[in-house]
């Protein structure tokens, strides 16, 4: 009889335990995340992630849907793309990027999501020159590519010109 409790409590707690990791694992993802670029929702392949308070999106995704070129080398773990007259470098991992040749540090970098790389949606939105809203009642990003963003929203964040042609990305302090 004892035993059959035993049995049964841990059954239980077993249970609960899986119940409770399930739901940390899919806290990582932003699944009622709505993304909208010039007001129309867009469909990703790779949901929207929420980390550090901030909304991570596939970077391929984002990128073209806003008219970018976009490449990424997975050897170096770099993107670069390109929107008209602007560029935006960055590297998984590293806080470091670089928008127009000039290095800004972001508040939070790309990351890699099960074998996916994504980027801060906020970030690469305002660094190719779009608006970024943020809707909590609806929880919806709204991405506005049609006027020119002269960078404001990140300048605060810029840090000194970081001489990248003289020293090896490794070799700079973060």
């Amino acid at each position: 009889m004892l035993l059959a409790r035993v049995l049964d409590l841990s059954r239980k707690v077993g249970f609960m335990l899986l119940l409770l990791f399930a739901f940390v694992s899919s806290a990582a993802f932003a699944r009622g995340v709505t993304v909208c670029v010039d007001g129309e929702v867009i469909s990703l392949d790779v949901a929207p992630a929420m980390r550090h308070g901030w909304i991570f999106v596939p970077l391929r995704g984002i990128f073209e849907k806003m008219g970018a070129l976009v490449v990424f080398n997975p050897a170096t773990r770099k993107v670069f793309a390109r929107k008209g007259g602007r560029t935006v470098e960055l590297k998984v991992g590293e806080p470091k990027a670089k928008i127009n040749g000039r290095a800004y540090l972001m508040i939070v970098p790309a990351i890699e999501l099960s074998g996916r790389t994504l980027v801060p949606l906020r970030f690469v939105s305002e660094a190719l020159g779009a608006s970024v809203n943020w809707n909590s009642s609806s929880a919806t990003v709204f991405v506005n590519t049609t006027g020119t963003q002269a960078i404001p929203e990140i300048k605060e964040i810029e840090v000194e010109n970081l001489d990248s042609d003289s020293k090896d990305d490794s070799e700079k302090s973060p």
